[in-house]
C-alpha cells in the first residue's frame, strides 16, 4: 500500500510539472476604457502563477479576482512541499499537508469559479488541478498507511 502511494504521489508530481508547460488560460475577456475586449493570450502555466503571485495589484478593483489567484498561487509552495511528506512520513509537516492539498484543490477549484466566465482556461490548469488532487489522494493513502502500521506494531501485530 506504502507503494502505491508513492506511485500516486510521483504521478501527481509528474502532472504538476506538465501542467506548467501547458497552455492554462486560452483567452481573456477584460474591459479597456470602457470597451469590451477579448485577448487571445494562451499562455502557459508558469506565466499563470506569475500573474497569480502578482495579482494583488488589483485588490482595489475587484478584491475577489486578486485574492483567489494569489492564494492559488501560493498553493504551489504547499506542491513543492509535498515531497517532504514522503520523505519524512512521521514530521509534523508530513501530518498537515494532506490537508493543506485538500485545501488547495478547493482553492483552485475556486479560481475556475471565479475566472470562469471572462476566461477560457486551458488543459495546465485542468492538470495543474488535477496535480493537486493526485498528490492528495496520494498523501492521504500514504498518511493513513502508516497510521495503520504504527496500530499493528502498537498491538504487537507486526514484528
Amino acid at each position: 500500500m506504502k507503494r502505491l502511494a508513492i506511485i500516486v504521489v510521483v504521478l501527481g508530481w509528474l502532472l504538476f510539472v506538465v501542467s506548467f508547460f501547458l497552455t492554462a488560460v486560452v483567452t481573456v475577456d477584460d474591459t479597456v476604457m470602457g470597451y469590451q475586449v477579448v485577448w487571445h493570450l494562451g499562455f502557459p502555466g508558469w506565466i499563470a502563477a506569475a500573474i497569480g503571485f502578482a495579482s494583488l495589484d488589483d485588490l482595489r478593483a475587484n478584491p475577489i479576482h486578486a485574492v483567489v489567484p494569489f492564494v492559488a498561487a501560493l498553493m504551489n509552495i504547499v506542491m513543492v512541499a509535498s515531497p517532504w511528506a514522503v520523505i519524512r512520513s512521521h514530521s509534523l509537516l508530513a501530518r498537515v499537508l494532506p490537508n493543506a492539498t485538500l485545501i488547495a484543490v478547493f482553492v483552485n477549484v475556486a479560481v475556475w469559479v471565479i475566472w470562469h466566465r471572462d476566461s477560457v482556461l486551458g488543459p495546465g490548469y485542468y492538470s495543474w488541478v488535477a496535480s493537486f488532487l493526485v498528490v492528495t489522494v496520494g498523501l492521504y493513502m500514504a498518511r493513513f498507511r502508516g497510521i495503520a502500521q504504527s496500530h499493528e506494531v502498537a498491538q504487537g501485530r507486526v514484528a
